[in-house]
């Protein structure tokens, strides 16, 4: 497969997803943490990672919440991730497979390096039906490195 040039102009890259996704709309959540959510107010993405930061942390909302750590996390991940325009479903499952969870883990990969371990696993798993190109790696990293970056308390 031929491999694009690799430039560092990321201005026009998009600053981030306008509408927050519903938390309904997110991977592998359970209904019982889904209507615990919304009992208290957390049904979209950007409600979510608000909550986090209110709370002080994934593991104090887990307690107030009652709901397990890591599922949390999980849903936090995915949350932080739907923020970025051009990622959905199976670029991020992608993403996660090669250990990109979050924006701020993003923000700090080099295209070309993340391209290569993109490419490489799904050729191996064909876990999406192509891989992101490489101007499609530098406008989700040009955004997640505008995006609020602010780390979230454990």
């Amino acid at each position: 497969m031929d491999r694009p040039e690799e430039s560092g102009d990321d201005a026009a890259a998009p600053v981030a997803r306008v509408e927050s996704l519903p938390i309904c709309k997110l991977r592998m959540v359970p209904p019982a943490v889904r209507r615990r959510l919304g009992r208290f107010g957390i049904t979209r993405c950007d409600r979510l990672l608000e909550a986090v930061r209110e709370a002080g942390g994934i593991l104090a909302l887990a307690r107030r919440l009652t709901v397990a750590p890591a599922v949390l996390e999980d849903l936090v991940a995915q949350a932080d991730m739907s923020r970025i325009v051009g990622i959905g479903h199976g670029f991020a499952r992608l993403l996660e497979a090669v250990g990109v969870r979050t924006t701020r883990e993003l923000a700090v990969m080099r295209p070309r390096d993340l391209w290569q371990r993109l490419e490489r696993f799904n050729r191996d798993e064909r876990l999406c039906r192509r891989t992101p190109n490489l101007d499609e790696l530098r406008s989700w990293i040009a955004q997640a490195r505008r995006l609020q970056l602010a780390a979230v308390p454990r």
